[in-house]
């Protein structure tokens, strides 16, 4: 034994007692280093936890201002603008929040039908309903309504002539500048001619027919109170007078826009083609992600 040394120390260097306590020590720190660590993480989650629980807690009162949580409503259609977000649903009820969550207003179900499309403009809203009609009302009479349902002096129907749940799908409203023409495409349940366009007179409720036909309607746009439709593979332009065949692009179309006068569209071979509509010259490139467009317009 080594005098004043506290360890014994085994002949020829074969064993350091000191180094493996050195190696226990630093054992132990390690271990109290991680178990210090996922102290720290715990609590970090803890806190991330009670976050998130508040933020829920405070999102559910957010979306609880109509009387129930969103998620008691079944939407089928939503229009954002500046300052709301209105909602459809599948029973027909339309009402509107405020994008920082309070309620804003409520119509209630002015039909019992589910609501396929929204759109509003200076200051009126239009929704189209699965039995085909159309309704118009004022936000402002929206706000002020007090009533479970919106009054009926209060709104106007557009009426396609049938009144039946399930009448149309695939639907799609325009409105022109100003709003004096509304414009509803949809596929019919009809006999014969189940694809459709409809133009109604904003002020008198009359309808007329843009177009009647068995083949696929590929999407509508509007453009200085021009409407623009796809018809199968062509292109056409109805000016309030006739329709006028732009360009048949030899592909069946799927979706339509346009831009100063010239329709760009989307085919089924996920093709995006412009179309010089004077000279009827056209410019294709290849979408690099495949679409899948059947169905949803």
């Amino acid at each position: 034994m080594l005098k004043g040394y506290p360890f014994s120390v085994v002949e020829n260097n074969a064993k350091f007692p000191l180094t493996d306590l050195r190696s226990s020590m630093e054992k132990t720190l390690k271990t109290k280093k991680i178990f210090l660590l996922a102290t720290v993480f715990a609590c970090i989650c803890f806190c991330v936890s009670v976050f998130f629980t508040a933020y829920a807690f405070a999102f559910e009162n957010k979306t609880s201002s109509l009387g129930g949580d969103l998620k008691d409503y079944l939407i089928t259609k939503m229009f954002t603008d500046d300052e709301s977000v209105i909602s459809g649903t599948q029973d027909g009820e339309v009402f509107a929040e405020k994008k920082t969550g309070e309620h804003f207003w409520n119509v209630g179900k002015i039909f019992n039908v589910a609501v396929y499309d929204i759109i509003a403009s200076d200051g009126y809203v239009y929704v189209a309903y699965a039995n085909g009609n159309v309704v118009r009302f004022s936000t402002a009479d929206a706000i002020n309504s007090s009533d479970e349902v919106l009054s009926a002096d209060k709104y106007t129907v557009y009426k396609t002539g049938y009144t039946f749940d399930g009448n149309v799908r695939n639907t799609q409203l325009l409105l022109n500048s100003d709003g004096s023409k509304i414009y509803l495409r949809g596929e019919f349940n009809d006999r014969s001619s189940k694809k459709r366009i409809y133009l109604f007179d904003s002020e008198t409720a009359s309808r007329e027919s843009v177009e009647r036909t068995s083949k696929k309607i590929g999407g509508a746009a509007i453009e200085n109170d021009v409407l623009y439709y796809a018809l199968a593979s062509s292109v056409y332009r109805y000016d309030g007078t006739e329709n006028v065949e732009i360009k048949d692009v030899n592909e069946p179309i799927s979706a339509v826009s346009v831009a100063d006068g010239n329709p760009v569209v989307i085919t089924e071979n996920n093709n995006i083609i412009r179309i010089d509509a004077e000279t009827g010259e056209t410019k294709s490139e290849k979408i690099a992600t495949d679409l899948n467009l059947q169905g949803l317009l």
